[in-house]
């Protein structure tokens, strides 16, 4: 893991963020409005200060990305983070690079004065369970989503 170089996103690292993206949505193709979209967003995260897209960089090939976001929080009278994303690309999976990842991200999350960390996953996604659990994560109330037409 040495030659791993924890960075955060640029421009012209939107493609391989887009390909992983899709990997995380178990997706094989990215239809022309999601793709406009995935560039405005993509754009507005780097832009802002409040959030981090962490990749991870082997070479000159970018394995894994990380989103974490800067907020603050009434209920905890002070800063929050929160872990938007987190994928490994599939060949390089069970190499480390999520742990590397998430351990960057709690130091951001530390540095900046955060008194809490929050992250979500799929019930049936026991890797990325596993993961969190492993660095201090703990199942806390229950997260329900939904859609937005």
């Amino acid at each position: 893991m040495s030659d791993l170089i924890l960075r955060n996103a640029e421009e012209r690292d939107l493609p391989a963020l887009k390909s992983l993206t899709l990997e995380l949505r178990g997706v094989a193709e990215i239809e022309t409005p999601y793709e406009a979209d995935f560039h405005k967003v993509f754009s507005l995260c780097i832009d802002d200060p409040k959030c981090h897209i962490i990749v991870a960089q082997r070479g000159a090939q970018i394995l894994g990305y990380l989103t974490l976001w800067l907020r603050p929080c009434l209920s905890h009278a002070g800063l929050c983070a929160l872990i938007d994303d987190l994928v490994v690309a599939e060949g390089a999976r069970g190499q480390g690079m999520g742990r590397a990842l998430l351990e960057e991200a709690l130091k951001r999350a530390q540095g900046a004065g955060c008194v809490e960390i929050e992250v979500s996953t799929g019930l049936d996604n026991e890797p990325a369970q596993d993961l969190y659990r492993s660095q201090g994560f703990q199942e806390h109330g229950l997260l329900l989503e939904r859609d937005i037409p």
